[in-house]
């Protein structure tokens, strides 16, 4: 059963329709005017414009406007037709106006395939209206500090409300972005191996990960390709239990490496231990 549309609909996209007229006389190519102009009347016009069978979103902080390029050039070369913003416009009015333009007057999609570059801060207000099949993500580093602040910033906006339904193609080198929207159980990942130019650790002075982000255990690198992209692994506390050949072993990823704390944490883990705690509920604490 179809979506009722908004009854202001029919007009913010007589006048989005109109916009787009009016810049293609005057030789304009204004991405997102025609989408800014529709929302302002119709707040749901991106739910309630028709969009194509497939939505792919491109996403990261760096490469996403040059593979959302290369990836409708690919599928154009295939023969495939997509409705996408080369032209700009990667937040909600962009997308509104690229769908605009792609829209028949009969109110259906001229192409089955969509394929755009998505701005990472602007799924609260697209999500609610349109949900990618796929969503691929370059990497999430440090960018503009006055709009997205931190990766851990833009991490968290986009982990909340990537719908559970979405494929993601994450980069497993970016162990920042790698980890998004568990929510998500179609997970494919790609990595790039080491690379003779590679450095041991990364270098420069500013790193978006200093520690494992997912317990702040100290990180040792295998190979960094740049900055944070590369391999490394979370080091590992050991302790044996009673002194035999066959003693079991348990595995504890701890955070400070100073002998002082180490023994702190050490008498903090057999404590718990001797009160009665299972290894993996003190290790998952």
């Amino acid at each position: 059963m179809a979506q009722k549309k908004s009854r202001l609909f029919p007009v913010a996209f007589l006048a989005a329709k109109a916009t787009l007229a009016a810049l293609k006389l005057t030789n304009h190519e204004g991405g997102t005017l025609p989408g800014f102009i529709a929302e302002g009347i119709d707040p749901a016009f991106l739910g309630d414009i028709a969009k194509p069978e497939q939505i792919v979103f491109i996403t990261g902080t760096n490469g996403k406007t040059t593979t959302n390029n290369l990836l409708n050039d690919l599928l154009a070369d295939n023969g495939y037709q997509t409705v996408t913003n080369r032209v700009g416009g990667n937040i909600s009015s962009g997308f509104a106006s690229s769908f605009a333009k792609n829209a028949t007057w009969k109110g259906t999609s001229k192409t089955k395939l969509a394929v755009m570059e998505f701005d990472e801060l602007s799924g609260p207000r697209i999500f609610p209206y349109l949900q990618p099949d796929i969503l691929s993500v370059t990497n999430l580093f440090r960018d503009t500090f006055s709009r997205s602040a931190t990766p851990d910033y833009v991490f968290d906006v986009m982990d909340k409300g990537i719908p559970a339904s979405t494929h993601l193609i994450l980069n497993a080198d970016d162990m920042i972005s790698c980890r998004l929207a568990p929510q998500c159980t179609h997970r494919t990942y790609y990595s790039i191996a080491r690379l003779a130019e590679d450095t041991a650790e990364p270098v420069g002075i500013v790193s978006d990960l200093t520690a494992c982000p997912k317990c702040g255990g100290k990180l040792k690198w295998d190979y960094a390709h740049l900055r944070h992209l590369g391999h490394a692994t979370c080091e590992e506390f050991v302790v044996k239990e009673h002194c035999h050949e066959d003693a079991p072993t348990y595995e504890y990823k701890l955070n400070s490496y100073s002998i002082v704390n180490l023994y702190n944490l050490f008498v903090a883990i057999v404590t718990a231990r001797e009160m009665g705690l299972a290894p993996a509920t003190i290790a998952a604490s």
